[in-house]
C-alpha cells in the first residue's frame, strides 16, 4: 500500500484511524521498497550486460509529450464528464420533482443549470428552452442554480480537505 492509497483510505476511514498516521507509516516501507526494486533492476541489467539506451534531447523529449498529452489528461476529462453527466441527470431529475410539487410552476429545466459550469449551464438551459418556446426566458433563473452548484461545489470541496487534509 503506497501512499496515497485507496485501499489504504478506505481501510482508515473503516477503523477510524488517522490517515496521515497511516501515511506516514506506510512512506518509508513505500520508498524502501522503491529503492530495493531499483537497486534489483541495476543489478539485474549490470549482470546480463544489457545495452543502455541512448539518451534522449529535449527536442525528442517534448516530441514525447505532445504526443502523450491526450493520454495524461483523458482520465481527467473522462471523470469531468461523468461527473457533469450525472451532475446534469440529477438536476433535470430534482427539476422534474419540483415542477410535479408546485404544480407546474417551475421549469424543470432549471435544474440542468445546478452544475458549477458558469455561465455555460445556464446558458444551455436558456437555448433549449427558447427552442421549445420562444417566449421562455430562463436564463435569470437558471443563474440561481447555477451560483449554487459552485457554492456547492466549493463546500464539498472544504468538506474533502477537513476530512483527508
Amino acid at each position: 500500500m503506497i501512499p496515497p492509497s485507496i485501499s489504504l483510505v478506505v481501510y482508515a476511514s473503516l477503523t477510524e484511524c488517522s490517515i496521515q498516521k497511516l501515511f506516514m507509516a506506510t512512506a518509508i516501507p513505500a520508498v524502501f521498497c522503491a529503492v530495493c526494486f531499483l537497486a534489483y533492476t541495476l543489478y539485474y541489467g549490470w549482470k546480463m550486460k544489457l545495452p543502455q539506451q541512448p539518451k534522449t534531447t529535449m527536442k525528442e523529449k517534448l516530441y514525447i509529450l505532445k504526443d502523450s498529452i491526450w493520454a495524461l489528461f483523458m482520465p481527467i476529462i473522462v471523470l469531468g464528464l461523468i461527473a457533469f453527466s450525472f451532475g446534469t441527470a440529477a438536476g433535470v431529475l430534482c427539476g422534474k420533482v419540483m415542477y410535479a410539487l408546485t404544480g407546474g410552476q417551475v421549469n424543470p429545466l432549471i435544474g440542468s443549470a445546478g452544475v458549477s459550469a458558469v455561465p455555460m449551464a445556464a446558458r444551455v438551459s436558456q437555448r433549449v428552452g427558447q427552442s421549445e418556446n420562444p417566449s421562455n426566458f430562463l436564463l435569470m433563473h437558471a443563474m440561481g442554480p447555477n451560483v449554487a452548484g459552485v457554492i456547492g461545489s466549493a463546500v464539498a470541496a472544504g468538506i474533502l480537505i477537513n476530512i483527508f487534509g
